[in-house]
């Protein structure tokens, strides 16, 4: 729409604006998750917890659900903004929810069996 003229000039100077703010703000956030991440896996390895696959699982969770109410929201033009990139982050999405899944069930096993010795 942007590039055929349908957007006023105001509207396409704000979005323009907006994602030259968003850009610093996501570049951030990818930098605290990256640093963040190493850290939980630490943490998991050393005290075999299933708090942090549920963590994980949960925070895997909104994310589906975001991206489920982006497709709402959008509607017919939904097709034209997401991509196959879209197929393959819904497959890559899946399989870690079920590895989340199966290390939350593992974590509480290994918990229930450290509180029956």
């Amino acid at each position: 729409m942007m590039q055929g003229g349908a957007v006023p000039a105001q509207d396409q100077a704000m979005f323009e604006g907006v994602m030259t703010a968003m850009t610093p703000v996501m570049i951030g956030g990818v930098l605290v998750l990256s640093a963040v991440y190493p850290v939980l896996a630490v943490v998991q390895w050393r005290k075999m917890t299933w708090l942090i696959p549920a963590l994980m699982l949960a925070l895997l969770a909104y994310s589906l659900l975001s991206m489920v109410n982006g497709f709402a929201l959008l509607g017919e033009e939904a097709g034209q903004l997401y991509g196959p990139l879209a197929v393959v982050q819904w497959i890559i999405m899946l399989a870690t929810g079920f590895l989340y899944a199966a290390a939350v069930r593992g974590g509480l096993m290994l918990s229930r069996l450290k509180r029956s010795f």
